[in-house]
């Protein structure tokens, strides 16, 4: 997350959550191109689903050379929006895919389910953690409302409300993301939140987590029937049993990783993937990107 949350607990969990609604790296850029960069049996991805903010461009740029781009750097900001929106691209194809596979097995999690996980995630959670919750999302909220109301340029508010606590290229990003109104009401939405909030009301962020617990569930099921070494090593993490864990993590680190790299690129394989826009065709290959060992 590129707000630098500086507490712990299960403050530090709330405030996480926002991000599982949306990245906050360009999600919805200004003045995004509208038309299909790709279809997913038959489903279309708008290139305004992929495409990068300038401003989050001009983070990535900075981080990456050191500088911001100036004169002379047409090419290279080119070169790096088309890598960006290729791993865009990607995962936009990948959530597609998800979306099928959980449409194919059934997966669906309750309202009660979320709140159980809910009051199990944020049992420490206190108004203090929330009043220091709203306290570093509420300059943000301003410096948003400012630019996005015309009342300053993007750096003027950042040098108002955030340049004591926000790196600026974070806040680059931020602007890029928030321009997106749903986003907007859903950081305002997590600012204003309170303790009855969190056991009344089921959040999205919690929702796709336990999605996404279902859906490995059923990855490591298949996977270990297909791999014996693999079902061996979840018995381990299963017992719990240290020896053996760290034997298969010395043999064959980030099995896990691998092995679910391997089902996704089987049940990719079986989609019928067009990528519309030539420039983005990079971005096949990382469909089938698997973990590197360290």
């Amino acid at each position: 997350m590129s707000m630098q949350f500086k507490f712990d607990g299960a403050s530090r969990v709330l405030c996480g959550f926002l991000l599982l609604i949306g990245p906050c790296l360009g999600q919805a850029p200004q003045a995004a191109p509208t038309g299909a960069v790709a279809t997913v049996d038959g489903q279309t991805i708008p290139r305004s689903q992929i495409s990068v903010g300038d401003n989050t461009l001009k983070a990535w740029f900075h981080r990456k050379y050191g500088r911001y781009p100036g004169n002379g750097d047409e090419a290279t900001l080119a070169g790096e929006r088309t890598a960006e929106e290729q791993k865009k691209l990607a995962a936009a194809i990948k959530s597609k895919v998800r979306s099928e596979v959980l449409t194919d097995h059934g997966i669906t999690v309750s309202d009660a389910e979320v709140l159980e996980k809910q009051r199990e995630l944020f049992k420490g959670a206190s108004p203090e953690t929330l009043a220091q919750q709203k306290a570093q999302v509420e300059p943000l909220i301003q410096a948003l409302k400012a630019v996005q109301g015309k009342q300053m340029t993007g750096d003027e508010a950042y040098q108002k409300f955030l340049a004591k606590s926000m790196p600026y290229d974070s806040w680059l990003i931020q602007e890029d993301t928030y321009s997106n109104p749903a986003m907007m009401k859903a950081l305002e939405l997590l600012a204003g939140q309170t303790l009855q909030d969190l056991q009344t009301k089921p959040d999205d962020g919690v929702r796709i987590m336990l999605i996404g617990e279902k859906v490995g569930q059923i990855i490591d099921a298949d996977r270990a029937a297909q791999n014996p070494a693999y079902r061996e090593y979840l018995d381990a993490v299963k017992n719990n049993d240290l020896t053996r864990i760290k034997y298969f993590d010395s043999h064959n680190p980030k099995f896990r990783e691998k092995e679910q790299a391997v089902w996704w690129a089987d049940r990719i394989a079986k989609a019928k993937i067009e990528i519309l826009d030539p420039h983005l065709s990079g971005a096949r290959d990382l469909l089938v990107a698997t973990p590197e060992a360290k």
